[in-house]
């Protein structure tokens, strides 16, 4: 029945109140995440929950969203400009946490503990605990990914600092000061996907990364 309501918000709740939602997220993550699991195990034994597995973790997704909006308007709630930014960051901790969580339960619930999919013509044997963490290893790399973003972006830290202070010897080394900037704030971001895409591929093949 959780599962049920889960997909309900997410299918028929949410497109009424913002049609173009559920054409995005059908276009580009659902559908194709979707066709995979049909030429699995789960297909070939009929495992229905299994098979939901992709609609099941974006419905979480959206429900963790809804209860972390409630750390910024009602439990921490802000007054002044300067606590924006601390509760944006409260906010990016706090709903990896619960995602995590969930993801964990749902894996536990919706997955058979051993399955097979198909890798490049080949059957590879996935367990339910490597399915978890495929989508946990990303949902970190986010958050670090989001705190480097952050940290290279924001006013209120050295490197946009140092941009700033090198308009004073002119254009030239403004320029050239920050597309070096630009450069250097990837580099972590980069490790972060390769890592994650690394872990997932060798986990679940191209299911463990989509």
């Amino acid at each position: 029945r959780l599962l049920l309501i889960m997909l309900v918000i997410m299918l028929v709740i949410l497109p009424v109140w913002d049609p173009i939602y559920l054409v995005h997220m059908q276009r580009h993550l659902v559908l194709p995440l979707l066709l995979l699991p049909c030429i699995s195990s789960f297909g070939i034994n009929h495992e229905f929950t299994a098979m939901l597995f992709p609609l099941i973790i974006s419905s979480v997704g959206l429900l963790v969203c809804f209860l972390t909006t409630l750390f910024a308007t009602d439990f921490f709630e802000i007054k002044l400009v300067k606590e924006i930014e601390p509760a944006l960051k409260k906010q990016l901790v706090i709903s990896t946490v619960l995602m995590t969580v969930g993801i964990a339960i749902v894996s536990w619930i919706a997955l058979p503990s051993t399955f097979t999919i198909f890798n490049f013509g080949e059957q590879k044997v996935v367990k339910n605990w490597q399915l978890f963490l495929c989508v946990s290893v990303g949902l970190w790399a986010g958050l670090i990914i989001g705190f480097v973003t952050e940290y290279y972006t924001s006013n209120a830290y050295s490197p946009v600092q140092d941009v700033a202070d090198s308009c004073r010897t002119g254009a030239a080394t403004n320029v050239i000061f920050g597309l070096a900037l630009g450069y250097k704030s990837v580099i972590i971001p980069i490790f972060a996907i390769a890592i994650s895409i690394f872990v997932s591929f060798s986990f679940a093949a191209m299911y463990g990364v989509a």
